[in-house]
């Protein structure tokens, strides 16, 4: 079997995200490979080929005894906290949180996944992969968002490729979430508080976004991208009746 090893892009070891992951690779001895972003339009399959027949020169690989810097330790990123359950009162979207865009047109195949890093388990199995994720997260080496196993499929595709499709799929979890998030939010308001126009579109709005949900896998981003935008526009459109 060929030696395991993580292909890196866009976490220099002299970054705090970089710096901790590869001194938790070598603790393991695991082989890692910085790509450079001149590889970005060259197919996976051929890079890993290439490393896997030089794994010895192209595919530093240290052992968990050797000498490192003094500041080489793992960064701890603060603690994230649980998103407010209330209702929002005046922030971009359903659920209180400010949007990253997430448009389709954004997440095109373009030169703007040079700015995107990303992880690349290689000739590693799967229990070798949760082990290091494990690792990752015990050690609050995050986040890394875009990361990939290498499969006979992917190894056809150009780095770029892989990436700019790691954030699609981000993007689609992302806004079905925010969208399921948003329609439970909205099932305790109690209708008698609005006045039945604002009330009715709200509901249309909330019935187009369940509809969605519950065939998520047929969908498009775009179309959950509008749903979770007519949700919102209409939760922050409800008038309330005057006494």
């Amino acid at each position: 079997m060929s030696t395991p090893f993580l292909l890196i892009y866009g976490y220099p070891e002299a970054t705090p995200v970089g710096a901790a992951l590869t001194k938790l690779l070598r603790q393991a001895n695991i082989a890692y490979h910085h790509l450079s972003s001149l590889l970005l339009d060259k197919l996976i399959g051929d890079i890993v080929n290439e490393l896997d027949n030089i794994a010895n020169n192209a595919a530093r690989q240290l052992t968990a005894d050797s000498p490192l810097k003094s500041n080489d330790t793992p960064i701890v990123n603060n603690t994230e906290t649980a998103a407010n359950p209330a209702l929002p009162t005046n922030q971009t979207d359903i659920n209180g949180q400010n949007n990253e865009p997430t448009s389709s047109f954004e997440y095109s195949l373009s030169k703007s996944c040079d700015s995107h890093p990303f992880i690349l388990f290689c000739n590693m199995d799967k229990s070798l992969v949760m082990q290091l994720l494990t690792t990752f997260s015990q050690n609050n080496v995050r986040p890394i968002p875009l990361k990939a196993v290498l499969t006979e499929n992917n190894r056809a595709w150009t780095v770029r490729q892989l990436i700019t499709e790691l954030k699609n799929e981000n993007a689609y979890i992302n806004t079905y979430q925010k969208l399921r998030q948003g329609v439970a939010l909205l099932e305790d308001l109690d209708r008698t508080t609005y006045t039945s126009s604002s009330w009715h579109n709200l509901q249309e709005a909330k019935f187009a976004a369940k509809k969605l949900l519950e065939n998520y896998q047929d969908n498009r981003l775009s179309d959950l991208e509008q749903a979770l935008k007519q949700l919102t526009s209409a939760y922050f459109s409800l008038q309330t009746l005057v006494d």
